[in-house]
């Protein structure tokens, strides 16, 4: 397998996470949705780390990818400018806010062994909704560096 097949792999997971994370917020499934968009974030995030290695298996690869774009700068500046690398830390960033909503959404806020607060409790409305902002944003870097960096048409994933 290619990096480039190994890279759409993942951005095809990202994909069918933020169709989910959509249709989740179509019927007000606040905590399905924000499980969806994590999901989107942080495969997003891998998406791009798998450009270049092997994506570290974390809900948090903020920090791999923020050492991939240290180590790629000047090829990721050659080839997209400066707005790329703003964008590609942006996503670093999200990716590791994002992060922690994976287990909240899915078991809530456990404290020696004790539910503290349920995921119906924490995912909220607008913790959806931001989510889902991230995920959208996310999805587009991802699919414009790939494509980019791939020098392919940007409606292929």
């Amino acid at each position: 397998m290619t990096n480039d097949e190994y890279t759409r792999g993942w951005l095809r997971e990202a994909q069918r996470a933020l169709f989910d994370a959509r249709q989740a917020a179509a019927s007000e499934r606040f905590v399905a949705q924000s499980q969806s968009a994590q999901q989107c974030v942080e495969y997003c995030a891998k998406s791009v780390i798998a450009c270049f290695s092997a994506p570290v298996w974390t809900h948090f690869p903020g920090g791999q990818l923020r050492e991939i774009i240290s180590q790629n700068e000047s090829g990721i500046r050659d080839r997209f400018e400066e707005r790329m690398l703003k964008q590609l830390n942006t996503l670093a960033a999200e990716a590791d806010a994002a992060g922690p909503w994976h287990g909240r959404s899915t078991y809530g806020i456990v404290e020696q062994g004790v539910v503290q607060s349920w995921p119906t409790e924490l995912c909220t409305e607008e913790v959806a909704q931001w989510l889902l902002e991230l995920a959208n944003r996310s999805f587009t870097t991802a699919g414009d560096f790939i494509n980019g960096w791939f020098g392919q048409n940007s409606n292929e994933v």
